[in-house]
């Protein structure tokens, strides 16, 4: 008596592609966070150190949620779309938070690449095929 086991699907190189975009976004936010919070102690930022701290924090949080994310979906675990999917959309909230608020052109620039990011890789883990089919129903 032998069973046999459904051959493993390998991962879609989309899906490794949107893990390494998604582990540089981690990065980003990392050195984000690092020059918001030294901005506390320089005069060459027109925010208050409260604006200062917020921002540095919100980036210090999506740098680990990120990081996570990323290294999740490079692990191979194929339930890991809907936790990126959440990650990605708070940074998209984040993002236009931003745009609505600091009309600066770093923040303009930084956070609009950001988002065309965010819905490229949500793209490719929801309206691509070769991620459907590796993902599945999972």
């Amino acid at each position: 008596m032998t069973t046999e086991s459904a051959p493993a699907l390998r991962r879609p190189g989309v899906i490794t592609f949107i893990g390494w975009i998604i582990l540089i976004k981690s990065a980003m936010a990392t050195v984000a966070a690092i020059f918001a919070f030294f901005g506390i102690f320089t005069d060459n930022t027109n925010l208050s150190d409260t604006q200062l701290i917020v921002v540095g924090a919100t980036e210090a949080l999506l740098a680990i949620l990120l990081f996570w994310a990323g290294n999740t979906l490079m692990s191979g675990n194929r339930s890991a779309r809907t936790f990126v999917g959440v990650v990605l959309g708070l940074r998209l909230i984040a993002t236009t938070v931003v745009v609505l608020t600091h009309h600066e052109a770093g923040f303009l620039t930084l956070s609009l690449l950001g988002a065309a990011i965010a819905v490229f890789a949500l793209w490719a883990l929801f309206g691509h095929d070769a991620s459907e089919e590796y993902f599945g129903d999972a």
